[in-house]
């Protein structure tokens, strides 16, 4: 696990540097999943977290669900979403049909906000 961890961190730094640019999401994504379209589907991974705007209010597509309908998701899952308008977007109400446990957008959301304060107001 440890080591599969460190190869999950490893991706994730590389993805960091190269999803800068906005044009280059879907290849972004497309090279994470590449290795990994059988953990995908039959549930072999732990949680997802949506940083896109998709499920967004007023966003490029607003339905939309940035999980395959056929991904494994049950019990042992936990999905995040960070869009928080609206609070329950179709990926959070999907997963949680599947038996997923979900966060929404706004607990980051508030969270955010409630640490900018502290640093902003406390010496």
């Amino acid at each position: 696990n440890e080591d599969r961890a460190r190869r999950m961190c490893a991706q994730l730094q590389e993805v960091a540097a190269q999803a800068r640019g906005t044009g280059n999401s879907d290849a972004v994504a497309g090279s994470i999943i590449a290795g990994h379209t059988t953990e995908m589907r039959t549930g072999g991974f732990h949680a997802f977290i949506n940083c896109t705007p998709v499920g967004m209010q007023g966003g490029p597509d607003p339905q939309g669900n940035p999980l395959a309908s056929d991904v494994g998701l049950d019990e042992t899952v936990t999905v995040m979403d960070t869009v928080y308008a609206p609070r329950e977007t179709p990926l959070l109400l999907h997963s949680r049909s599947r038996g997923a446990r979900t966060v929404d957008g706004w607990v980051m959301f508030t969270k955010q906000a409630e640490r900018q304060f502290r640093l902003w107001h406390t010496d």
